[in-house]
């Protein structure tokens, strides 16, 4: 069976888990696949489960069980379902696919004609080896172009707050101040899901709005482009700050290596967490102006932390 197989893409790895029915009719979400290879890791027990039953067909079981024979016979695709072994070994040749998570996982994306599948190894799982997820493909590829651009939360006057990409967590500050995060889900251009880590609430996003309103409470992004914390420095340069994402609170860092300026302090310290100079130029600036505002987004910044000067267009003379 000829069919392309690799790493998902970040934005990709989130349609390797179960989608709910209003996300699944969106994007085509067939069902869920689960396998597992036994205790001696060389057979294969599966169990399925449907998320829109009218996209079960003959032609997507057919479709199906090739997939599945290729991933466990054809070695153009790695052998990857033969046995444990050889899917662990798999997992540690693609260490791009891993999904950094405490407990392993690996997804992979796999497109036939008229399917896309999302293939999430878990090695060290002790209930299941694998999960595969398959999409009719038309009905996927159109959804993955819509939510490419983001989800657009706005004010009940249809004002613009900000927008974040699928899958972030939003953090809702209630009138009251009570705390509430949740992780967005792209719908449609006007419906929101926003899910917690038991269910799961459909929005329009206008009404959205209105209910934020109604009830006095803000809402900002947590943006997976930022970290959870960084360093930085006070406004007269002579202390070392902690910054958390989506607080504005800022904390001294306490005592620095001797010698060195606090510049120098917060500069090593973000560099030894892998925090580049864009997200800690976000990350101050959220902290002090807002997080839902534009500056708070990495994208905004250069390599030196500096921002980035747009041109804007020539209208001509006013006539």
């Amino acid at each position: 069976m000829d069919m392309t197989l690799r790493p998902a893409t970040p934005a990709e790895r989130i349609y390797a888990y179960k989608q709910s029915a209003d996300i699944g009719s969106h994007c085509g979400a067939v069902g869920c696949l689960r396998g597992d290879m036994g205790e001696d890791g060389q057979a294969l027990h599966t169990t399925w489960e449907d998320c829109c039953g009218h996209l079960w067909t003959t032609g997507f079981l057919v479709d199906r069980e090739k997939v599945l024979d290729a991933l466990r016979l054809d070695e153009r695709y790695g052998g990857v379902l033969k046995d444990r072994d050889t899917l662990t070994a798999y997992c540690k040749k693609h260490p791009e696919s891993d999904m950094g998570r405490y407990d392993p996982e690996y997804v992979f994306r796999l497109d036939t004609e008229q399917y896309t599948y999302f293939l999430r190894l878990c090695p060290d799982d002790l209930e299941f080896d694998f999960e595969l997820f398959p999409y009719r493909r038309d009905l996927f590829d159109l959804h993955m172009e819509q939510s490419e651009k983001g989800i657009r939360f706005i004010t009940p006057n249809f004002k613009e707050l900000f927008t974040i990409p699928d899958g972030d967590p939003i953090r809702i500050i209630t009138g009251n101040g009570e705390i509430r995060d949740r992780v967005a889900r792209f719908v449609d251009e006007y419906h929101v899901e926003l899910f917690t880590d038991y269910n799961s609430t459909l929005y329009l996003l206008h009404d959205f709005a209105e209910k934020a309103e109604r009830t006095g409470s803000r809402v900002i992004p947590l943006r997976s482009s930022l970290p959870d914390k960084c360093f930085s420095i006070t406004s007269t340069a002579d202390e070392i700050i902690i910054i958390t994402k989506g607080e504005m609170f800022r904390c001294p860092a306490g005592a620095r290596a001797e010698g060195m300026t606090a510049r120098e302090g917060a500069t090593a310290a973000n560099e030894a967490m892998g925090v580049t100079k864009a997200q800690e130029a976000a990350m101050l600036f959220g902290s002090i102006y807002g997080w839902d505002k534009p500056g708070a987004d990495p994208k905004y910044y250069n390599e030196q932390g500096e921002p980035i000067k747009f041109k804007q267009r020539n209208h001509g003379d006013a006539r």
